[in-house]
């Protein structure tokens, strides 16, 4: 039984940065993929899908959670629950760090629909195979 220690709490390296912390994954040995998400204030996820339902339990902060069906807010204390391959996007509406845990059952097939938006970067710990850019894959 592993007992990963320490491995939450990171931040972004500047203001306009978003954290992905991989938790467990095929790579680490698990089955479950789960990774922290830390997003900046006006930092947003770009618009992505997963093949496999996502949960998202929000510990820190205020966003947005995007979908073709609208925008709906969210804050620290609320789980979003996100069915497979439904397009959506995140982004941190509030004045604070986003701090959340995100779930899937098993890989989850990510396939992001744009790039990162202009000026943000993306600070990547245990990446899981995935989560590798691959610059063929967006579209320019």
């Amino acid at each position: 039984m592993p007992i990963l220690r320490g491995i939450l709490g990171k931040v972004p390296s500047g203001p306009r940065a978003r954290v992905r912390n991989f938790i467990a994954n095929k790579q680490l040995g698990t089955q479950s993929d789960t990774h922290e998400n830390v997003i900046s204030p006006g930092v947003t996820v770009p618009w992505h899908f997963h093949e496999a339902e996502e949960v998202i339990v929000v510990l820190e902060g205020n966003g947005e959670c995007t979908t073709d069906e609208g925008t709906e807010k969210y804050s620290a204390g609320d789980i979003i629950i996100m069915p497979a391959r439904v397009k959506h996007s995140l982004r941190n509406s509030g004045n604070a760090l986003i701090r959340q845990i995100c779930f899937f059952p098993c890989d989850p097939a990510t396939q992001f629909l744009e790039g990162e938006y202009p000026g943000q970067t993306v600070d990547v710990f245990n990446a899981s195979e995935w989560a590798k850019p691959d610059k063929s894959s967006v579209p320019q």
